[in-house]
């Protein structure tokens, strides 16, 4: 079953965030980094049952301090955030476990958990109601400590649907002035807010590209957050290999899915975790059906959910099999083994 659709409101989160669920008070608290040349942001869009769109000003400045908190007032005494799990052993793209566990990763040498750096988070994004899954997922390499990689899909972004009947109000609270932004839901009306912490030219014309890459980020979640050693670091890079092979190849108005060579490649590498078991079982399946069939897709046709690009569109000829679109940073991370969130200050959500 996949994740409900029309959400009332429709958050994404990118870029420097480190995450962990508090389970005694039900809420989702995001650890904002402070990295030279990052800036937290928000943007807000309103879709109207008309199609009609309306682009709000960008929330910047305003919240380069203080913290942020997401909430529908009426249900904080009853009601927290929860996730979204596809079937157990299916590649269910909209998993929240697509995203990147650093905790997890560290496991063998530190199986209790992973130590914070102190002062981290300065600031943080509480959220007190909502679904969490996987918005969009990415290809990159996983380099070990070791220096051996693996390919793997991680997600980017992150998203957090809430369904609020018709006159609930939603409320995201930021800026050390306790500035609001309040949104009474309204049938057929859906406001989609993006919350980035990336670098000043991202998004932009231009890719998200150059010094500026995705492939000189990860070490940030080590230098600014997490507390471990040089050698013990993971790290993250936009995958060569996989954006080669899902690029669309021909021209504007085709994509071609995965060979079967490459589902070959992938059933090599998916020796050792679940997640690389799971992207090889999904891009097998696509390469079955294309060694059946020997066709590209054409424009507007759609194939395991994916529907081809439009030519016209300006990211025709930017859009992948499964990134989806442009190039993207690194997602937030989440520290999977915190049970008590990053921070001693947490508001309760049962009980205020």
């Amino acid at each position: 079953m996949p994740v409900p659709q029309n959400p009332t409101i429709k958050i994404t989160f990118n870029g420097l965030l480190v995450s962990a669920f508090n389970q005694a008070n039900q809420l989702y608290e995001i650890g904002v980094l402070k990295a030279k040349d990052h800036v937290l942001r928000i943007n807000h869009i309103t879709k109207n049952a008309a199609g009609e769109e309306h682009k709000h000003p960008e929330i910047a400045d305003e919240i380069q301090s203080g913290d942020i908190r997401i909430e529908i007032p009426e249900r904080n005494s009853r009601e927290g955030v929860s996730r979204f799990y596809g079937p157990e052993g299916s590649s269910d793209p909209d998993d929240f476990r697509w995203i990147v566990d650093i905790e997890e990763l560290h496991k063998e040498r530190r199986p209790t958990g992973l130590p914070l750096k102190d002062g981290f988070p300065q600031q943080s994004i509480f959220v007190r109601q909502g679904l969490f899954y996987t918005a969009e997922r990415i290809p990159v390499s996983l380099i070990r400590p070791d220096k051996t990689k693996q390919e793997v899909m991680i997600a980017s972004p992150v998203g957090c649907n809430l369904y609020l009947n018709e006159d609930e109000k939603f409320v995201l609270s930021y800026g050390l002035g306790g500035k609001k932004l309040e949104i009474i839901a309204e049938a057929g009306t859906t406001h989609e807010i993006t919350i980035l912490n990336t670098p000043r030219t991202y998004p932009a014309e231009k890719s998200h590209g150059g010094k500026h890459d995705q492939a000189n980020h990860f070490h940030f979640f080590y230098d600014l957050a997490i507390d471990v050693s040089e050698r013990e670091r993971f790290d993250i890079r936009r995958s060569k290999k996989q954006s080669k092979i899902f690029m669309q190849s021909r021209s504007r108005n085709e994509i071609t899915l995965p060979s079967m060579s490459y589902a070959v490649f992938l059933a090599a590498e998916a020796k050792e975790t679940r997640r690389s078991r799971r992207d090889f079982l999904y891009v097998a399946s696509a390469a079955l059906c294309v060694s059946a069939v020997n066709k590209t897709l054409a424009s507007g046709s759609s194939l395991f959910g994916i529907t081809v690009s439009d030519p016209s569109s300006s990211e025709a000829s930017t859009r992948t099999l499964f990134a989806g679109g442009p190039n993207r940073p690194c997602g937030p991370i989440l520290m999977g083994r915190r049970t008590t969130g990053l921070t001693v200050n947490a508001p309760n959500t049962l009980q205020d």
